[in-house]
């Protein structure tokens, strides 16, 4: 499917709400949404690319999204959890492209960095100001790195990271028990 942005969710989720108020009423919605509800806005790395090229620093993005916070909030999102951006720069793709790199692309990630940061400061500020909100940073970055080098404390044997584009397609290792793998792509490390 294609690529749906966060202000088409939130209006598939005001109309959702519109539905459950239908089903069960306004109160209940309200006990529902407030009280037992979690929801996850999970921020990639295209979404910050896409962001910033309407800024040089990212800003606007941050912006948009404190806007969109505000929207679920006044939709009655009470628990929400917003992630970071893992560190782009540290992709096999990023890293292919820059053969002559060593590690990680610096520039990629100071900009992330730089906006992981203002959203980290935003979430307090939103919890701090938005009655009985919680909002809650979710550091992927520092979860993919963890499982990556603890991967044997999640009961898996193997980590394969997808390193090379060849002909189209990507280099794989044999096939093995997928319950025993923990796999990045070489685009989206969180895969």
């Amino acid at each position: 499917g294609g690529r749906i942005s966060l202000d088409e969710q939130i209006s598939n989720f005001k109309e959702t709400k519109a539905r459950i108020v239908s089903i069960i009423g306004r109160r209940e919605t309200k006990r529902l949404l407030k009280h037992q509800s979690l929801f996850i806005v999970v921020t990639g790395s295209n979404d910050f690319l896409l962001g910033k090229e309407m800024t040089s620093d990212g800003s606007f993005l941050s912006s948009k999204f404190e806007s969109q916070l505000r929207k679920l909030y006044y939709l009655e999102a009470r628990k929400i959890i917003a992630t970071n951006i893992p560190r782009f720069g540290c992709t096999p793709f990023e890293r292919d492209k820059n053969p002559n790199a060593k590690g990680c692309i610096a520039s990629f990630n100071e900009d992330i960095s730089s906006y992981n940061k203002r959203l980290k400061r935003l979430l307090m500020d939103l919890t701090a100001n938005l009655t009985a909100s919680t909002f809650v940073y979710a550091d992927i970055h520092a979860m993919l790195k963890d499982i990556l080098q603890n991967y044997r404390s999640y009961e898996t044997s193997n980590v394969i990271v997808a390193s090379h584009m060849m002909d189209g397609g990507l280099k794989f290792m044999s096939p093995m028990n997928i319950r025993q793998l923990v796999y990045s792509s070489t685009v989206h490390p969180d895969d």
